[in-house]
């Protein structure tokens, strides 16, 4: 986020929720989408905060609908904020 606000970019920040758990390339637990993702909320600097290949088995599975709702909620609470430069 530093070297981004150094060069006046606008930053778009995700979670790759299929492939980026902790081993690398496993699916994220619930705990992790919901303490990483609401680390990313926490900064007011993204513009935009997204999540990639959606899958709905992943998403209906034990934890995660609560976790999608956490994030939910923190987005919704943050002000709004153009991606345009």
């Amino acid at each position: 986020m530093a070297e981004a606000q150094k060069r006046g970019l606008q930053l778009v920040v995700g979670l790759n929720v299929i492939d980026g758990g902790n081993p690398k390339k496993t699916p994220m637990s619930a705990r992790e989408v919901e303490e990483w993702g609401s680390a990313m909320l926490d900064s007011s600097y993204p513009c935009a905060f997204i999540m990639w290949t959606h899958n709905d088995t992943y998403l209906k599975s034990s934890g995660m609908p609560n976790a999608m709702d956490a994030l939910s909620r923190q987005a919704r609470n943050r002000s709004t904020k153009s991606c345009k430069g």
